[in-house]
């Protein structure tokens, strides 16, 4: 074997044998990292649960009567019902039947979680179709005024 080439590839096996000590010293600190960031965690759920006991501790003086208890359930709900970004995808009117099939699948989820009725449905993907799908839209939308301005002149 050619003498360069014996010393480059030793030469470049030294340096694997580096690399692969520094990813061991890099995969022992990740863990002492992990181990260390899930005790803090563990405290600072201890000490949530702690401040959430004392809270609830000092609110037991009184015993809330079913329907404060009902109230305050409902708040909780429409709070993160708030809370929770839900957004609807836009669709182009691709001919790609797996596609259109994704993307309502994706707005019957949006609407079962925004609970509208069919009139807003309706008005709200208006907003979401574009392009094709938009013109189309448009297009259907002329036909029937012009059929439904024909029926009433006759």
């Amino acid at each position: 074997m050619d003498p360069k080439l014996k010393n480059t590839l030793n030469t470049l096996i030294a340096r694997m044998d580096q690399m692969d000590q520094c990813l061991l010293e890099f995969r022992e600190q990740a863990n002492v990292n992990c181990r260390d960031l899930a005790t803090r965690l563990e405290r600072i759920e201890t000490n949530r649960r702690k401040i959430i006991e004392d809270d609830e501790s000092r609110n037991d003086c009184r015993s809330p009567s079913v329907s404060e208890f009902n109230f305050t359930i409902q708040l909780t709900d429409a709070q993160y019902i708030k809370s929770v970004k839900v957004d609807a995808p836009f669709f182009d009117g691709r001919l790609d039947p797996q596609v259109y099939i994704d993307w309502q699948l994706a707005m019957d989820r949006y609407f079962h979680w925004h609970d509208m009725s069919e009139s807003k449905k309706i008005r709200f993907v208006m907003m979401k179709v574009m392009e094709q799908a938009g013109q189309f839209w448009e297009n259907l939308e002329r036909i029937m005024r012009y059929r439904k301005d024909d029926s009433v002149e006759t």
